[in-house]
């Protein structure tokens, strides 16, 4: 069990790292370790980081069956955090192969279970890829409030990193809404924001 703890956690600094193959080469075998120990939720930890591997890697199919395989073992563990990270890459899958449905259904479930064990950081974030799945079709004053909501959280929060993410992003609908003041207002918001940063 230690050793599997440690392959994580070499995994996890491998991804920090942005070397894929070492992930992968970790991550499989602590994920070798955790199916003979029979721990679902490690398991689905485990399942989860590969998908993100496979993704990365632009295996799509691999990734999918990953992360669906995550998700159901989550589900058999009842652990509505592993439930909620695997949720998100399908998520993000399916906003990468331009799936807006389905990346709603699963970012809106995602974010229900991050808020259902209290980790506001990954809800909020959530939030935030929900509002670029409505400016994706066009739905832009439901961006708009998705947004906003995502800015006001992240301010709460005290994540700069959200906060500008929220702001470049809000920038984006005021421009395709034709409002190009308040772009550039949102855009002085953020640069201000990156200069206070920066002191």
């Amino acid at each position: 069990r230690l050793r599997a703890i440690a392959l994580d956690g070499a995994g996890q600094l491998a991804s920090v790292q942005a070397d894929p193959a070492a992930q992968e080469t970790y991550q499989r075998e602590s994920l070798a370790i955790w199916r003979e120990l029979g721990e679902d939720a490690q398991i689905a930890s485990s399942l989860g980081d590969l998908g993100s591997v496979a993704h990365i890697q632009g295996d799509y199919a691999a990734a999918q069956a990953m992360y669906a395989e995550a998700l159901d073992l989550a589900e058999q563990a009842g652990d509505a955090q592993q439930m909620g990270l695997a949720l998100s890459g399908l998520g993000r899958l399916a906003l990468h192969q331009d799936d807006q449905d389905a990346a709603t259904k699963y970012y809106t479930e995602s974010m229900a279970r991050f808020r259902e064990v209290g980790d506001l950081r990954r809800a909020t974030l959530i939030l935030g890829n929900l509002g670029v799945v409505a400016i994706n079709t066009g739905e832009l004053e439901l961006a708009e409030q998705r947004l906003t909501e995502h800015l006001d959280n992240a301010r709460r929060l005290g994540d700069r990193k959200l906060t500008s993410g929220a702001l470049t992003n809000l920038g984006l609908v005021a421009f395709r809404a034709g409002d190009l003041d308040r772009a550039a207002a949102r855009s002085e918001e953020r640069r201000v924001g990156k200069e206070c940063r920066s002191r």
